[in-house]
């Protein structure tokens, strides 16, 4: 129960009294307005890729993260520009001069073998490449899947592959892998196979998830360097340059 007048956003409670109604000429409006609302959404700003706005955002209390990001799964405007922003160094910016680039890394054709699971490497695996090389993604390649789901609090997978007969997959730690050696269990039934299959897709999901917080701290790292290396957008060659050099600079070692 209480008052409320149409148009009014407000609300009072019963026995309060509302505001007076608007009275007297209207203020006055400004009579040209360039841009209004979220500066992150403003398409004007896309073509520099946000680089003023993301520049002074590092001074701000809680600056755009890409750690942030894989770790509260957000995607706000901001962190969409800061994506951008990291896209178009890695792609132009501070693209290296070799064969061996983001681009060549993707420029391959997928094959599919016969037991079913597409041969590219994971696409957090390809970042942190392109970036100079993550070794703690590597490391976490590396782990046997019961290993790697236990290490981020998933050791319920191993467990359900010991109960579906699928033991001897907890020791192999590529999914491309693990694909492979069901495809030889020719004795299991077509309803555990397909329970298996269903673990296999569900550990990669949560292995990736797990790589792109490990990718993040790079990313933040080099994507940090490059901005403080220009304070506006590097549009000329000279500026391009010292900002390819702060990113490869704040890589890792081997970049």
């Amino acid at each position: 129960e209480g008052w409320f007048r149409p148009g009014w956003s407000g609300f009072l409670p019963e026995g309060t009294q509302p505001p007076p109604p608007p009275s007297g000429p209207p203020a006055d409006l400004a009579v040209k307005v360039t841009k209004t609302g979220d500066m992150w959404a403003h398409r004007s700003n896309s073509p520099e890729r946000h680089w003023n706005e993301l520049v002074a955002d590092r001074t701000s209390e809680a600056p755009a993260s890409f750690q942030y990001m894989a770790d509260h799964e957000s995607f706000l405007p901001r962190d969409r520009a800061l994506a951008r922003c990291a896209m178009h160094l890695l792609l132009d910016v501070a693209a290296p001069e070799k064969d061996e680039t983001f681009l060549a890394m993707l420029d391959h054709e997928v094959s599919t073998p016969e037991h079913g699971m597409p041969d590219a490497d994971p696409l957090p695996l390809v970042f942190a490449r392109a970036i100079g090389g993550v070794p703690e993604v590597e490391a976490y390649e590396a782990l046997p899947l019961a290993e790697a789901m236990a290490v981020i609090g998933h050791p319920e997978i191993a467990e359900r592959l010991r109960e579906l007969g699928a033991s001897g997959m907890a020791a192999v730690a590529d999914h491309r892998q693990q694909s492979a050696w069901l495809y030889d269990q020719w004795e299991m039934e077509s309803e555990e196979r397909l329970a298996v299959w269903t673990e296999i897709l569900g550990a990669e999901y949560f292995q990736q998830l797990h790589e792109w917080k490990l990718v993040s701290g790079a990313l933040d790292r080099v994507t940090g360097a490059g901005l403080e290396a220009a304070k506006s957008y590097p549009s000329k060659e000279r500026a391009r340059l010292r900002v390819a050099e702060a990113y490869w600079g704040a890589a890792s070692p081997g970049s």
